[in-house]
């Protein structure tokens, strides 16, 4: 407990000095969360851990505008009966990435703000298939690439210039009218954590 304390204690003291420096126009947010999957989806999925990091970079303290790269990872754990599926395995574990890129925009009111983002990218999903080999079966890995957008809300409370606590709600779209995408259904997720500049 006092070592997180003090790891804190460290991390505000750091924010505090950075005002006015090229540095602490690149913000670290980093937040753990879960999701939540469709009703219409073809599976039966548990609630996923959702890892997010990103690098955010704002132009001026001055300017609502930023830019934001995210790279977002959530497990899930499946069942289904459905047969349009890239895997044969009907219960196993779906690995999702994210790589997304896009501007948002932010409106502060002293320590508190809220923001909203816009991110298209790339959905990177990793299934186990099992395999016939000869006379035995194993168990091998493969990706499915498919293009994603990210939608964010969020609000921040600001402990020191440079630091902030972050609540974030995000929907990823990742099936879409004109391209359907099988056992790859739109997602929402809710997460915490903090943001920092890095120096």
């Amino acid at each position: 407990m006092k070592r997180c304390f003090l790891v804190m204690t460290l991390i505000v003291s750091c924010a505090y000095a950075q005002t006015g420096k090229i540095s602490s126009r690149f913000y670290f947010p980093g937040l753990i969360g879960t999701d939540f999957q469709s009703n219409r989806a073809s599976a039966t999925y548990k609630k996923g851990l959702l890892l997010n990091t990103a690098a955010e970079y704002r132009p001026d303290d001055t300017l609502a505008f930023f830019y934001r790269f995210n790279f977002d990872g959530i497990t899930n754990k499946y069942n289904t009966n459905a047969v349009d599926l890239p895997t044969n395995v009907k219960g196993g574990s779906q690995h999702h990435t994210y790589l997304l890129i896009g501007p948002g925009y932010r409106k502060k009111y002293g320590n508190i703000s809220w923001y909203a983002a816009f991110q298209p990218g790339v959905s990177i999903r990793n299934y186990d298939e099992v395999v016939r080999d000869g006379s035995s079966y194993m168990v091998s890995s493969f990706n499915k690439n498919n293009l994603s957008v990210k939608i964010t809300g969020g609000f921040e409370y600001y402990l020191a210039p440079h630091f902030a606590l972050i609540m974030e709600a995000a929907r990823y779209q990742n099936s879409f009218p004109n391209h359907p995408v099988s056992f790859n259904n739109s997602e929402m997720a809710v997460s915490f954590g903090f943001t920092t500049t890095l120096f």
